[in-house]
């Protein structure tokens, strides 16, 4: 790369160094561009970086805190930054580094637990609003991938409440908390393509692909006898019955080996793992078709 003297945006000199001119693009210049804004960036890293190789003192380090402790940064400046980060990718390698140099004791929260927490004691609560805008976009989320809920696929002794007893309180609480509302049943939705209602967005997605490929099936038509109960699955497909599965309940382990010892049909599960013929993972929902022919 050429020696550069002034901004190649705007023409600004009088910088010291190529990375002042880095910063200036980055964050202050109003007539940068994208690849500008880019070559702002290799400016002031790597080897052009002032820090590179040395080692800041604690002492350093405690008098940069207090320095700017309490400072604002301007909306302008803020808004500046943000539009030079809009659309810049970080990628996987940076992504691991950043998370390598974040664990253990290097971490700046390790250790700050109970009343050393700056936030112990105090409660946090959110607007209905907030409440709202946060429920929305989790579900959006683990709607198309159930994968990313920290609970999938925990169950038996992997599942944090494995063995949990509960008190008489906690039981009480629960019931009131739950009364009015229907065991397992969340919002159903209707899928357009087939007029088929159905429970979640993860069934309408099934639906979608079942109907696209041109399959004769059913959606919870067919129930089937257990010793206890009935099961009523998602989908049939002839003898393949399909059941897609988000969160794994404490009985439904018990549910899907029973069914198999009792009925003949292949099981096949989308989503969580469950004892089953076969298993496709939600993320491999799209070779759903592919699978079913194949056990035709």
């Amino acid at each position: 790369m050429e020696s550069i003297e002034e901004c190649p945006a705007c023409g600004r000199t009088g910088f010291k160094n190529e990375y002042g001119i880095g910063v200036h693009l980055v964050r202050y210049c109003e007539k940068s561009t994208g690849t500008q804004v880019e070559l702002g960036r290799d400016l002031i890293s790597g080897e052009n970086h002032p820090m590179k190789g040395r080692e800041m003192s604690e002492e350093a380090k405690r008098k940069i805190g207090e320095a700017s402790s309490g400072r604002e940064m301007p909306e302008k400046t803020k808004r500046k930054i943000s539009e030079s980060l809009k659309g810049h990718e970080v990628s996987e390698e940076t992504r691991q580094k950043i998370s390598e140099s974040l664990q253990g004791e290097q971490n700046p929260w390790y250790g700050v637990t109970g009343e050393n927490h700056p936030r112990y004691g105090v409660s946090f609560e959110l607007d209905e609003e907030s409440r709202e805008k946060l429920s929305k976009s989790l579900k959006e989320t683990y709607e198309e991938d159930p994968t990313k809920h920290s609970m999938y696929g925990r169950t038996g002794e992997d599942h944090p409440l494995y063995g949990y007893e509960w008190s008489e309180v906690q039981l009480q609480k629960l019931s009131e908390a739950l009364r009015g509302q229907v065991p397992g049943r969340s919002r159903p939705r209707q899928v357009i393509k087939t007029r088929n209602i159905v429970r979640n967005g993860w069934e309408a997605a099934v639906d979608i692909i079942s109907h696209d490929a041109g399959f004769d099936y059913t959606y919870e038509d067919l129930s089937f006898e257990l010793s206890e109960r009935t099961y009523t699955p998602d989908f049939v497909v002839e003898d393949i019955v399909i059941e897609v599965k988000g969160m794994v309940w404490e009985n439904d382990e018990t549910k899907a080996n029973e069914f198999m010892d009792r009925h003949d049909y292949t099981y096949l599960v989308v989503g969580s793992e469950l004892p089953c013929d076969v298993h496709l993972p939600w993320k491999k929902r799209e070779k759903l078709p592919e699978v079913i022919n194949s056990r035709l």
